[in-house]
């Protein structure tokens, strides 16, 4: 810094001794100076750092003073101009380049030596719950040799798969302690996986070889994971449990309830809609969209289809995002969030799910509501629109949801689309890749 303002100063005193401006080139010449004199204060500052850093490693060849010399190698650097520079400078900053490329082949020399003898570290997890199979990924060249350790009082499968080749490459059944070593033979990404029965925690390490000076400053290979569907003999296939989504409906049931003061004269205030549940079906979905005019909205209609899309992100967020897949019940709810119906306030109606045609009929013939068994827990009173999920109660075989206006003046008009859900189990692999 102290030679910053004397440049700095000696630029003021000269321009005031010639009672002249400047030119541009003079200026940026000047610029110049203190830019390669901040440079060559800041090298000069590494070097030192680095001779005090290579004395401690002599003292201590220790992987901490081995990393703070090799933090302080890669960041030391100088290089300059000749052109325009003072004679005197100039003879200064070849010696100090001459002084960095020194101390670098030191490095090269005395770190490349004991690095050949020391391990890099590519896995390092202590206290590690494993609750169920779990895989990582590490890339490893050809001529690398690549070091185990694993520890755990449970009982886990440790495999070490080839990524490119889908080959298995060695198994471990049954092993409490395992310190094992395994020449490569090819480049290529390496798939360790760890899968237990029951819950259990593990230490694991794993490490590498450091061939050269060259391969001890490389970073590891940043690796990609990208999940697709995939058949159950593929290998890395993974089990499921999914399902697949069916139309109860051809088209939306379009239905007038009219009101109270109306249906004293004609029609019903209420109605009754049957829905005929798929072999297999475990859950139904619908959509009910209530409204005071009898004009249709742009979405009706589109609920499977809405569901089907929410359906296939939800299960790549699920795998991929949140890294861990959703339970069904979860998974159909975050379904229906993504797809509210449009709601108005002033529309409004009772819904009743009813599982006897005994009692829907008895209902769509004006008896009294509290007589008749209707499920509470599915029933909504004063529903304004909504969406949501019916859970099919074993042996039933069709559902019936009875409606009812209890305004007296107002008539009410609604749009009621369904889906069945039959539970399959779906099979999904990661692919992984380096990343560019």
């Amino acid at each position: 810094m102290l030679k910053k303002i004397v440049v700095l100063l000696v630029s003021v005193i000269l321009v005031a001794c010639s009672g002249k401006k400047s030119s541009s080139s003079e200026i940026g010449q000047t610029e110049s100076t203190i830019r390669i004199e901040e440079s060559y204060r800041l090298a000069s500052n590494k070097l030192d750092e680095l001779t005090l850093a290579l004395k401690e490693f002599d003292k201590d060849q220790s992987m901490e003073n081995i990393n703070n010399v090799m933090d302080i190698y890669e960041n030391l650097d100088f290089s300059f101009g000749a052109d325009g520079v003072r004679e005197e400078d100039l003879d200064k900053y070849k010696k100090l380049q001459l002084g960095i490329d020194s101390a670098k082949i030191v490095v090269e020399k005395t770190i490349g030596n004991k690095i050949k003898q020391i391990h890099k570290n590519l896995v390092n997890e202590q206290d590690h719950l494993l609750t169920s199979a779990e895989v990582i990924p590490v890339y490893l060249k050809r001529g690398d040799k690549l070091f185990l350790n694993f520890e755990t009082q449970g009982n886990v499968t440790v495999k070490l798969y080839n990524a490119d080749s889908r080959s298995t490459i060695k198994t471990y059944q049954g092993k409490k302690v395992l310190h094992d070593s395994l020449k490569i033979a090819n480049s290529a990404i390496y798939l360790l996986e760890m899968k237990p029965f029951g819950n259990t925690y593990v230490d694991l390490e794993l490490e590498k070889s450091v061939n050269s000076f060259k391969s001890f400053k490389e970073k590891g290979s940043k690796i990609k994971v990208e999940t697709i569907s995939c058949t159950a003999k593929d290998f890395g296939a993974q089990a499921d449990p999914g399902f697949k989504i069916a139309n109860v409906f051809e088209e939306p049931h379009k239905i007038t309830l009219r009101s109270q003061g109306k249906a004293f004269f004609s029609g019903s205030s209420r109605s009754v809609v049957s829905m005929q549940i798929p072999s297999g079906c475990s859950d139904v979905l619908y959509n009910l969209r209530i409204s005071t005019s009898q004009e249709n909205r742009g979405d009706d209609g589109t609920f499977c289809k809405d569901m089907s899309e929410a359906y296939s992100e939800l299960k790549i967020l699920g795998r991929t995002v949140v890294e861990k897949r959703l339970s069904v019940t979860n998974l159909l709810r975050e379904m229906l969030n993504k797809r509210e119906p449009y709601r108005e306030e002033e529309a409004y109606c009772n819904l009743y799910v009813f599982t006897s045609p005994e009692a829907a009929k008895k209902f769509s013939e004006g008896a009294d509501v509290s007589g008749l068994k209707y499920d509470v827990n599915l029933s909504k009173l004063g529903t304004q629109s909504c969406n949501d999920r019916v859970t099919i109660p074993k042996g039933v075989k069709t559902l019936y949801f009875g409606f009812e206006n209890t305004r007296f003046r107002y008539s009410v008009y609604l749009w009621l689309e369904s889906l069945a859900t039959i539970p399959i189990t779906e099979y999904y692999r990661n692919v992984y890749s380096i990343e560019k």
